[in-house]
């Protein structure tokens, strides 16, 4: 495959290079820092879910911004911390957060369908000893999670 951004890793290179595809095909700006380091303890799967559904919805949310001044940009990003593996995920978004029950709901029409992507989230970062951090300000959502990938 001839991907333009290069991760290190086959399921993060098609799931990244598909997001950026979609960001750009909808004048998204995409900008990319993620490395899946070698030796690290994360499964495939776990990874394509957070890295699936953190796109979508920086994508999603990044799509509903209707004031053409607002800037509309995804960042990702991917660091390693002594035995984790850290993931920042931010986009531009408009939309306030809507929580019950301290949890945040989705804001789609069909709640029994849609709103378990942070759900699905959240058990990947238990699973793993991690951290799942939500930083919603003004026009801008960042997803912060750490997971530890290395044993001692």
């Amino acid at each position: 495959m001839n991907y333009k951004i290069k991760t290190g890793n086959v399921i993060s290179d098609a799931i990244i290079n598909e997001k950026y595809n979609i960001a750009k095909m909808n004048n998204i700006e995409f900008i990319c820092n993620f490395i899946v380091p070698d030796k690290i303890t994360l499964d495939s799967v776990d990874l394509c879910v957070i890295l699936s559904n953190c796109l979508d919805n920086a994508i999603e949310a990044c799509m509903k911004i209707e004031d053409e001044t607002i800037n509309k940009k995804i960042t990702i990003n991917s660091y390693i911390h002594d035995l984790y593996l850290l993931i920042e995920v931010s986009n531009t978004s408009t939309n306030k957060l809507q929580y019950k029950n301290n949890k945040i709901i989705s804001t789609k029409k069909n709640k029994n369908s849609h709103g378990i992507g942070i759900s699905n989230i959240e058990t990947i970062v238990k699973k793993y000893n991690g951290i799942l951090d939500i930083i919603s300000g003004k026009n801008k959502f960042i997803l912060n999670i750490m997971l530890k990938v290395k044993n001692n």
